[in-house]
């Protein structure tokens, strides 16, 4: 049986078809805790995958690098674990 990361790549993997980061942090959520980010959630998220890649005037790419640190912690949460 897949470990956490082992799981979280495939999550991540999954997110990839979506076309924007922000539909990917949306799906996350959805997938992981079956319901939409809330604001901070959605811009916290946003701003993490974001950060490493984005320069001034360049649209925002996220390599599945940083798409797996996104999953990795949200599997990891008591809220995921817990699902009722």
């Amino acid at each position: 049986m897949g470990g956490v990361q082992d799981r979280a790549k495939g999550l991540a993997k999954r997110l990839e078809k979506e076309e924007t980061v922000e539909q990917r942090v949306v799906k996350a959520f959805v997938l992981c805790f079956s319901r939409q980010p809330e604001a901070v959630e959605l811009l916290r998220s946003l701003e993490f995958l974001n950060s490493e890649t984005k320069s001034p005037g360049e649209p925002a790419k996220v390599d599945s690098g940083q798409l797996l640190s996104l999953c990795q912690p949200l599997l990891a949460t008591a809220e995921f674990r817990n699902l009722d």
